[in-house]
């Protein structure tokens, strides 16, 4: 979780005045008989992980303070993110305890040539009891398994084993939650109202919550822009929810100052998604390279970069949105359908449904034969509908759904011989064949 107000104050003022000297460098000896004395130095020797509070770490990327307590990590840096829990714990787990491999004799920490001067880290480490050490990472040593490393303040360098070292040189980023929003498994999924996806300018397309069952438990999208047309939830879960969940920071970018060089500036294509409780999150997708694309929260300002695979559906276009299917209605969810005049109603409970047809009672089988059937399987295609939209429609269809407020108004135009041009509330949306509508005017006749 992210430190802030009196948690922030507390542990950056423990961590400020922690004194590395309270923590006296160990020596720890220990004798088997047979054997000649073994001496091993020691930065913490803690007996667990839990005697470690938190940790303060300044290298190349910058720097942060990472703490776990009662078993909840908590992060303070230059981003607005929260923190990664298992990662936290994993670095507990390791810097709990930090042996040395040795003293390099005759050394003193002020000669250049062992990087103590100009440290590549430096690193406070605070335990429960207001102990802790303060010490710096140098350079790696000839033999390439060893960094040099010294007491922030005493003369003697030593060695610390590149295991060890790398902890504190990781890039700091790597303790944040680079997650850019917040997750959308299960009943938080339901509290996704809106996915806009702005490219060069314009909404390519924008999908809204339009209702939900009678239990509450699933809940029905339409897409609104460039035109409205209800999402089948298969379709959405699949092709929407699906690559949302999948989208995630793998690495952070320290302090981005030219937006444009990652392709995040503000002309930059976008993904906003926005909650029932009011909250919205807006990612700017910027430049690809080598399999990974970076994205900025505009809300926190942080750079990250996400596999370019997990972006592939920002590309698409109202067509693959729906799956190729102009519909995917479930029987349970239509109030009316009216085919050129001749009205549909649906009524009674997902048990007991009952059909009329202009007042007329008809069989729920040869409803979802005649109708339902060739509505759901009609194939759409992306394409310059140009000004197709001449004379009358040969196709007619107005869907009221139960969980909507307002129809889907179909109309067919036909093209050529072969092909019709789907308007969708006046919007001349996809093309389709003919053939795929001949039923329904069958029924309408």
């Amino acid at each position: 979780m992210k430190v802030t107000g009196k948690t922030l104050a507390a542990l950056s003022g423990a961590l400020v005045f922690c004194i590395a000297a309270t923590l006296l460098l160990t020596f720890a000896g220990r004798e088997t008989p047979g054997e000649e004395q073994e001496a091993t130095y020691f930065f913490t020797n803690y007996t667990s992980p839990d005697m470690l509070l938190a940790a303060e770490i300044e290298n190349q990327s910058g720097s942060v303070v990472i703490a776990l307590i009662d078993g909840t990590a908590h992060i303070a840096g230059d981003w607005d993110a929260g923190a990664d829990t298992g990662r936290i714990q994993d670095f507990f787990q390791q810097a709990y305890r930090l042996p040395l491999a040795g003293l390099v004799e005759g050394a003193t920490a002020s000669d250049g040539q062992f990087g103590l001067t100009e440290p590549q880290a430096t690193v406070l480490l605070q335990d429960i009891e207001g102990g802790g050490a303060l010490f710096d990472i140098g350079a790696l040593a000839p033999d390439g398994e060893h960094y040099y490393t010294c007491l922030t303040g005493d003369a003697r360098v030593f060695l610390m084993d590149r295991s060890y070292a790398e902890l504190f040189l990781e890039d700091v980023g790597y303790y944040y939650d680079l997650s850019l929003y917040p997750p959308l498994e299960d009943e938080q999924a339901q509290m996704l109202q809106a996915v806009t996806v702005r490219r060069a300018g314009e909404t390519a397309y924008r999908l809204e919550q339009v209702g939900t069952s009678e239990n509450g438990t699933v809940c029905y999208y339409s897409l609104t822009e460039p035109f409205y047309l209800p999402v089948g939830t298969e379709q959405f879960e699949s092709e929407i929810l699906a690559p949302l969940r999948a989208i995630t920071g793998t690495s952070l970018v320290a302090e981005p100052e030219d937006l444009d060089r990652y392709g995040v500036g503000t002309d930059a294509p976008t993904l906003t998604l926005e909650y029932t409780d009011g909250t919205s999150v807006t990612l700017r997708i910027g430049a690809a390279a080598d399999g990974m694309t970076y994205v900025l929260s505009e809300s926190t300002g942080m750079l990250v970069t996400v596999p370019t695979a997990e972006l592939a559906f920002l590309e698409d276009t109202p067509a693959e949105v729906v799956g190729h299917t102009l519909l995917s209605l479930n029987v349970n969810s239509i109030e009316t359908i009216a085919l050129d005049g001749h009205t549909y109603q649906v009524s009674g409970s997902a048990s007991e449904l009952t059909v009329t047809v202009d007042g007329a009672e008809m069989p729920l089988e040869t409803f979802q034969e005649d109708v339902m059937a060739p509505l759901n399987e009609i194939s759409i295609q992306d394409g310059d509908t140009g000004d197709l939209l001449t004379g009358d429609p040969i196709l007619t269809a107005e869907i009221q759904l139960r969980y909507a407020s307002e129809p889907l108004l179909l109309e067919f135009y036909a093209a050529d011989s072969r092909g019709c041009v789907v308007s969708l509330d006046g919007t001349a949306a996809f093309w389709c064949d003919r053939v795929a509508i001949d039923p329904l005017v069958t029924s309408a006749a």
